[in-house]
This record gives C-alpha cells, structure tokens and sequence, in this order.
C-alpha cells in the first residue's frame, strides 16, 4: 500500500510512510481515513516520510491537502 501509518498515543504523533506508486487520490483518501480512525482524535504532530515515494504533491494540491485536513 503506497500511504501507511502509525500512531504513537504517549507521543501524540501519527508517523506516515508514502512510497511508489503514488497518487494524490490515495494521499487524500489517508487523510479520510485517519479522519475516521477513533484514535485519531485532537491533536498529533505528523512525521511524514516521502523517501520512496516517486511524487510528492504539488503546491496547487497542498491546498486539497490542508482541506481535507480541516474537515
């Protein structure tokens, strides 16, 4: 699976690992489903991890990205 994730609660901080093949479509639908994940709720720092990854979003998308985010 190109996004996968982990959550450390003492920490408060979701660790994100994209790799090849990516698409923008599964970087958006990560976010909908850490929305829907229970555990996610408040705050948490990201450390996200694109060294596999063949993209990285776009500035243009990074917008869609902080939208999806605030939902």
């Amino acid at each position: 699976m190109p996004v996968t994730y982990s959550i450390d609660l003492s920490k408060r901080i979701i660790r994100t690992t994209c790799s090849s093949p990516l698409t923008f479509a599964e970087v958006i639908d990560h976010f909908r489903t850490l929305n829907e994940d229970p555990v996610c709720a408040g705050y948490f720092d990201v450390l996200l991890d694109v060294s596999t990854a063949d993209v990285v979003p776009q500035g243009s998308q990074i917008g869609a990205v902080a939208g999806q985010v605030a939902a």
